[in-house]
């Protein structure tokens, strides 16, 4: 696994020469009170799990145990790496403002909530394969740590999952002079079917009533694909505001209906907060997990921590939302992984401060914006040595007025523009970032439909056959199995072989896989040439 993990090292180093004070990466043992897990069940019961075995142990006596970590810092971030544990990112601290920006679970507390049974709660976790809390959550995972030429650091997570036989690696990097870490995911499916595709990153942030999501959009939907107004809510709560979901049980939002590369939350009281940052083209998908604020939620507060207090988790995925198979009925489906496909995106984690809610998020600063007469007054927070020159644009490029800015980073600065009366600022651009300056949001909202068509909810067979090919992509074969069957009385397409291939193929019936495939080769070959002599009649 070593090897995987080396030969894509290679390829990341940026040639370069080091600077005098380059990030560094360490190795040590550090020692955690550690509520362990045990009892491994050899029987894989459930479907989903096999070949794996669960963990049925769980125990309120903790131990005092030695952990192996990685340590990635520079002089403004410290992050640390838990190869023992899934590989997950246990902290990341801002040695700046002197706080973690990503919730520090201060035990280990193994409880039984993921796939095979064993979870931690805080940090940031990776998840690839089937569903979330995958297999290699709480497990050893294959690392390797380097040292880059350009001066930062990285530390290579890897592991093969063996549900959809494929590999995965996260590569967590630190630049010397950036106020961010980066993960950067690569995906592969080495099988000569189609594999789930579920891609998801848990990160925790503490709880707090002073807690405001910042999440763009005007819609949210369920694992379910329904959707509900966002973030006002039907009975004029703000769902955004942690302290107005007092009501009910836990909550799922995937948020969406808005253009936007960054999402994360802000905390009022102590003008603080987190972003999560990526081209909205690799990740999709936000979303925000809350236990329930009554007991049914505060009970795992207790049972996951000892001291750290409540968390809440926000998320980005590569699809909207994670899927339940009756999702599959609205415009939000499983998305398959196909044969011999690869996948790679990458994301920043950064803090910001000392400006209040920002405005816009992008690589190089934070940025809050007010407008006072003539006059645009800036607030920004620096996630880079700021050594720019600084434009004010129109919405067709017209520098309105132009600065020069000079700011060290984490070290909040305020820079006031002059404007003419009658100009439209739209943009800001400061180095190769551009922040919205515009205050209607209209630009910004996407004309997704949320609803299937009444088309083709109305072809029954399609809907249903949508359905099963879910299933399968969920690994619900037995389900899917019957259903198909029922498929089959009503008439058969090249589709329902193509499923019924799979589904052999799976069972390892590749005499049958054989005949449903030619069967569906038939049938498009019959597509084929009506459609070549309807061209030739009409040519």
């Amino acid at each position: 696994m070593k090897k995987w993990i080396m030969l894509w090292a290679m390829g990341s180093c940026v040639l370069g020469v080091f600077a005098q004070h380059p990030a560094k990466v360490s190795e040590l043992k550090r020692r955690y009170v550690t509520y362990p897990f045990t009892d491994p069940d050899p029987i894989a019961s459930a479907q989903k799990l096999y070949p794996y075995f669960r963990f049925d142990g769980f125990t309120n006596m903790a131990i005092e145990k030695d952990w192996k970590t990685v340590i990635l810092e520079n002089d403004y971030i410290r992050v640390q790496v838990m190869p023992e544990i899934g590989g997950k990112i246990w902290s990341a601290y801002d040695k700046v403002n002197k706080r973690d920006y990503i919730y520090n679970n201060g035990v280990v507390k193994f409880r039984d909530i993921a796939m095979r049974g064993p979870w931690t709660s805080g940090g940031i976790e990776a998840n690839y394969g089937i569903i979330g809390h995958t297999p290699n959550t709480s497990t050893p995972v294959d690392y390797l740590t380097q040292e880059n030429a350009d001066g930062s650091v990285s530390c290579f997570i890897h592991a093969y999952d063996m549900l959809s036989r494929s590999n995965w690696t996260l590569e967590i990097r630190l630049e010397k002079d950036k106020g961010y870490f980066s993960t950067r995911s690569f995906w592969y499916n080495a099988n000569a079917v189609e594999q789930p595709y579920y891609t998801w990153m848990n990160l925790g942030v503490a709880a707090g009533q002073d807690l405001k999501f910042l999440y763009p959009g005007n819609q949210y939907i369920g694992h379910d694909g329904d959707a509900h107004a966002w973030p006002i809510d039907s009975q004029g709560r703000d769902l955004s505001n942690y302290s107005e979901n007092a009501f009910g049980s836990s909550k799922s939002y995937h948020v969406l209906g808005a253009h936007s590369n960054a999402f994360g939350v802000y905390y009022t009281d102590h003008n603080y907060g987190m972003a999560r940052y990526a081209l909205r083209e690799d990740k999709l998908g936000k979303k925000i997990f809350l236990w329930s604020q009554a007991g049914d939620g505060k009970i795992w507060e207790n049972l996951l921590t000892d001291q750290s207090g409540q968390y809440v988790e926000i998320q980005s995925g590569r699809l909207f939302n994670q899927n339940v198979p009756s999702s599959s009925q609205t415009p939000f489906k499983q998305l398959g992984f196909a044969p011999y496909q690869s996948d790679s995106w990458t994301e920043y984690w950064m803090p910001f401060s000392g400006i209040g809610k920002p405005k816009e998020i992008q690589l190089s600063a934070a940025i809050q914006i007010k407008s006072e007469n003539n006059k645009l007054l800036l607030d920004l927070d620096p996630k880079r040595p700021l050594k720019d020159s600084i434009y004010v644009l129109d919405s067709i490029g017209t520098v309105l007025n132009r600065s020069f800015i000079e700011a060290q980073l984490g070290e909040p600065t305020r820079l006031s523009l002059m404007v003419a009366t009658d100009s439209r600022p739209s943009y800001l651009k400061l180095g190769q970032d551009y922040f919205n300056l515009r205050t209607d949001t209209s630009w910004s909202k996407l004309n997704r439909p949320t609803v299937i068509s009444a088309e083709v909810s109305s072809d029954t067979g399609q809907t249903k056959l949508l359905e099963i090919r879910d299933l399968i992509r969920f690994r619900q074969y037995t389900l899917a199995e019957v259903k198909l069957k029922e498929l089959i009385q009503h008439g058969t397409t090249s589709q329902t072989y193509l499923e019924m291939a799979k589904l052999a193929w799976f069972k390892m019936e590749y005499q049958q896989c054989y005949a449903y495939a030619r069967q569906a080769l038939s049938i498009l070959m019959m597509h084929r040439q009506i459609t070549t002599m309807v061209w030739q009649r009409l040519s």
